[in-house]
């Protein structure tokens, strides 16, 4: 566990989590909007997100589930409730594990590592000439690197993540952009487009992503999986 992401609007519970993780030699990443966040958890930077939530707030727990779609990393959530129902919603919507405040960064840190043990290490998907390393984020086809701009990486990871599953239009800006574009869906057409001619994906006879009309996108390269190495 190198990189841990911490987020969330208390502030006095951020500063004591990033100074205490940064004294034991972390790198923390502290950020206070769920957007960056997800946009952060969309480059694959993050070890490890230690998120506040908010149960005050009417989609408290939505930063969860949206963190959950982009990301398999181990997320820890903390807050100040202690009612059952917040700590199962909490855990339904994507959390691994859930501490209430205050608590001891020590025990924080070790359920972290606790979590990150048991996080299987991805090996590089292969469909045909295409290989793609979700971890390094790296894509090649047929031996030669493909260059991709990040928000096609992001894209691209984000389709992968939720294979077989489709994501609408809105699921898209929200976890790849983390916004509503202006000229979203014309956005995303054009930056689906671009991906698919990299990808060598023939939008007549689609193997790596589908369109469904006016709904979204979903990846459908098979059954693949992650495998261990």
């Amino acid at each position: 566990m190198g990189v841990v992401l911490v987020g969330g609007t208390d502030l006095l519970y951020r500063w004591i989590l990033t100074a205490s993780l940064r004294s034991m030699e972390f790198e923390v990443l502290e950020i206070g909007t769920d957007e960056e966040a997800l946009r952060v958890v969309a480059r694959g930077e993050p070890d490890l997100a230690l998120i506040h939530v908010a149960f005050s707030t009417v989609d408290g727990v939505e930063v969860l589930r949206r963190l959950r779609r982009v990301s398999a990393m181990p997320v820890i959530a903390f807050s100040e409730s202690s009612e059952l129902a917040d700590k199962i919603a909490a855990l339904d919507a994507g959390a691994d594990d859930y501490i209430t405040i205050p608590f001891e960064t020590e025990e924080v840190v070790a359920r972290g590592r606790a979590l990150f043990r048991r996080v299987v290490k991805r090996a590089p998907i292969r469909v045909g000439d295409l290989t793609i390393d979700v971890s390094r984020r790296q894509v090649a086809y047929a031996g030669e690197r493909v260059w991709l701009t990040p928000i096609e990486l992001n894209l691209l990871q984000v389709l992968i993540a939720n294979h077989g599953n489709l994501l609408t239009h809105e699921d898209l800006f929200d976890t790849v952009w983390g916004s509503r574009p202006a000229r979203g869906r014309e956005r995303l057409r054009v930056t689906i487009h671009h991906l698919r001619q990299k990808l060598h994906d023939d939008v007549g006879d689609p193997k790596f992503i589908l369109n469904e009309p006016g709904l979204g996108y979903r990846w459908i390269a098979g059954n693949e999986r992650f495998q261990d190495e």
